[in-house]
């Protein structure tokens, strides 16, 4: 018989969405072509031999509906409620830096703008790089070029911003604070 994999794996077209209307109602939904079949979790093929097969797709996926928090987003992180089962994708271990930022910055105020929107979809600030940047502190070079680098990174504020030297200083070590991880 086929394998699994040939006769279709997991989710087959995935993303979310986010909605809101002139009343003031904001919902958000994951959506995904995602196969309904008894006993089985998504994360491994299944042999061919029809125990696994098909029984339409799922109709269960992800929702929400005018959250108490006041806001609804998506940034690359699990939108599983709680005992979601089984999970339509694997994103549930973090750290979600993204999706942090955002939530961060919705959860600070509130009469959001559209200017405030737009500013948020182009924030450029990294909280990857921000942890890295306390290994540029705290000590000093006697090599008054590599000096110059690590003040630079120490007092960056993590924004790539495209007149930002420390952001492209950083650029060119981050594979190397990577591999040294």
């Amino acid at each position: 018989g086929a394998c699994g994999a040939a006769r279709g794996g997991g989710v087959a077209r995935s993303g979310n969405g986010v909605w809101g209307d002139e009343d003031g109602n904001m919902a958000g939904q994951g959506g995904a072509l995602a196969p309904k079949r008894d006993g089985w979790q998504g994360r491994l093929p299944v042999p061919g031999t029809g125990e696994y097969e098909w029984d339409g797709f799922r109709d269960d996926l992800p929702r929400e509906l005018n959250p108490e928090r006041g806001w609804i987003a998506t940034a690359n992180n699990d939108i599983h409620p709680e005992g979601y089962d089984p999970p339509l994708f694997f994103k549930t271990q973090g750290p979600f830096r993204r999706f942090d930022r955002v939530s961060g910055v919705l959860a600070s105020g509130s009469d959001f703008t559209v200017q405030d929107s737009r500013d948020l979809q182009h924030d450029a600030y990294s909280a990857s790089a921000a942890e890295s940047l306390e290994l540029f502190r705290g000590w000093t070079s006697d090599d008054p070029e590599i000096e110059r680098y690590r003040q630079e990174l120490a007092a960056w504020d993590a924004v790539y911003d495209r007149d930002s030297r420390a952001a492209a200083i950083f650029g060119q070590l981050r594979p190397i604070l990577s591999r040294s991880a």
